[in-house]
């Protein structure tokens, strides 16, 4: 809910590279679709293909940490919490797609691209999302 406003909101990393800390300070509830598929074999045949992959590397281990913190700052709130009012009601939940959301980088500007990442990300959505804890993504 923003401005008293439901609905789905979705951060591209146009504000922050993990929007998921922006999200828990706005939501009770933190549901996240990972751009990164569940399993898939990465081919890297040249320089360029093995930068990109190195910045995906380097993305996902910020929203990992992102979702890491959130995490941790809602079980320390509750922790404070002297009665079930000052309960946060923070739930923390992800769900990774079946194949990779991210687009080329030259498409990134397509409508269509967007779309169809978009589409995708929904899809997934739809399987259901698996409870957050601190141990979702190791170290």
């Amino acid at each position: 809910m923003l401005d008293g406003t439901e609905g789905v909101y979705v951060d591209g990393s146009i504000i922050s590279n993990a929007g998921v800390s922006i999200a828990r300070s706005v939501a009770s509830n933190v549901d996240v679709i990972l751009v990164d598929a569940k399993s898939g074999r990465m081919d890297y045949p040249n320089a360029l293909s093995v930068a990109f992959g190195a910045y995906a590397t380097m993305q996902r281990d910020i929203v990992e940490t992102a979702m890491r913190d959130i995490y941790f700052q809602t079980l320390e709130e509750r922790s404070r919490a002297r009665t079930i009012e000052d309960l946060p009601a923070s739930r923390i939940r992800y769900v990774r797609p079946g194949k990779l959301l991210a687009p080329d980088v030259l498409a990134f500007g397509e409508q269509s691209v967007l779309d169809g990442m978009f589409a995708l990300g929904e899809q997934a959505a739809q399987s259901g999302f698996s409870p957050y804890d601190w141990q979702t993504f190791h170290f």
